[in-house]
């Protein structure tokens, strides 16, 4: 069985001849420590662990468009200090691996989110140019191919900040549930986008979220119904429309009081 054969079989409940070994990456310092411990550093690292990638990725740009000027503020010899594309002020180590020190935000409040909104809107320029090379290659790859569903939490935290994201849930819900909703309602925009173009279909949707901490979720289960549910039911009854039946999202953390409420919301499938 290919890998992708592997995954539909097991995501359906089918027979399946072994388990999975899938490989992704590590940290640059744990790569360091396996090529001390014998890694060949020009080793093939998937025929080396005998293990395939993770899958195959087909869509659109669904992140700010046009993104914001970059800049960098500050440069020493152990850290950058820069503005990213989204806005966001961050301090990066330049001899370690680390989540940035965030700094600043553009994206404070709901006053500021009328700017954002119109870099989230569909656009031609989101389209890749050699979209139809790359669905082509997906679709021979061997491998599960995902179309990307963007995040309907955790690039909004990305773009706000832990704090200014939790008063804007407390004090501007309606807000909130408007960030959601254009992400959404962008995400669906590109499946349309891509959908035509494929001979067969994704084998799933799948978006990035890492919204939970060790203790919990950032976002309560109450908010999560009122606010971000509606965004993962529309983008998976977009699904469903090309006969697409798996929405899956990546996310660490003790997701625990999450599951519910995304299955509930069309959510089927976790990662890791």
């Amino acid at each position: 069985m290919t890998t992708r054969e592997l995954w539909r079989a097991i995501m359906f409940y089918g027979d399946f001849d072994r388990m999975p070994v899938l490989h992704w990456t590590g940290w640059p310092e744990t790569m360091e420590r396996w090529y001390g411990e014998g890694l060949p550093r020009d080793a093939d690292q998937h025929a080396y662990f005998d293990a395939a990638p993770m899958w195959a990725g087909v869509g659109v740009n669904l992140d700010l468009h046009p993104a914001l000027e970059e800049e960098v503020l500050e440069d020493t010899p152990e850290y950058r200090i820069f503005r990213d594309g989204a806005g966001v002020v961050q301090q990066d180590w330049k001899h370690k691996s680390c989540i940035p020190h965030y700094i600043d935000f553009t994206l404070k409040s709901a006053k500021d989110w009328d700017a954002f909104k119109k870099r989230l809107q569909p656009h031609p320029d989101r389209i890749p140019a050699d979209l139809d090379k790359r669905i082509a290659d997906a679709e021979t790859s061997g491998l599960p191919v995902l179309i990307g569903t963007a995040s309907m939490m955790g690039w909004i935290r990305n773009w706000m900040g832990v704090v200014n994201m939790a008063y804007l849930m407390c004090e501007n819900p309606d807000c909130y549930a408007d960030m959601v909703d254009t992400l959404a309602e962008l995400t669906c925009w590109g499946i349309d986008q891509v959908m035509p173009r494929m001979q067969g279909k994704p084998d799933a949707g799948f978006g990035w979220e890492d919204i939970c901490g060790k203790s919990g979720p950032l976002v309560s289960p109450d908010i999560f119904e009122r606010c971000v549910a509606p965004g993962y039911r529309k983008v998976r009854n977009k699904l469903e429309e090309y006969g697409v039946g798996l929405l899956g999202l990546d996310s660490d953390g003790m997701v625990e009081p999450l599951l519910g409420p995304w299955l509930d919301a069309g959510v089927n499938v976790h990662f890791p």
